[in-house]
């Protein structure tokens, strides 16, 4: 998986390298930021799982926008349209 996302020059920047993934386990995490750029992470992801006899459950799987609220995309894992999730805010009071 290291590889795969190795070949692809975009995501955040983080001290001047692309970041577009955190693992952890058996988890995941695309970062993107643009529709497009995520959805070829995902089939990359899942190319690169597949060859490994690995297979992506899009049940599962879930897409998340940070930043732009109430912003709906749409990304695909072999054709089928994986689940947008929320995302829960939490605002900081004053100590």
């Amino acid at each position: 998986m290291q590889e795969t996302m190795k070949s692809t020059d975009f995501g955040v920047q983080a001290h001047g390298e692309p970041v577009n993934n955190l693992t952890f386990a058996d988890d995941i995490d695309l970062i993107a930021e643009s529709q497009k750029q995520l959805q070829e992470l995902t089939d990359k992801a899942n190319e690169s799982s597949k060859r490994f006899g690995l297979k992506i459950n899009a049940e599962k799987t879930k897409v998340m926008v940070v930043g732009q609220k109430n912003r709906h995309i749409r990304i695909t894992l072999e054709n089928e349209k994986l689940e947008q999730g929320e995302m829960l805010c939490r605002q900081m009071g004053s100590v």
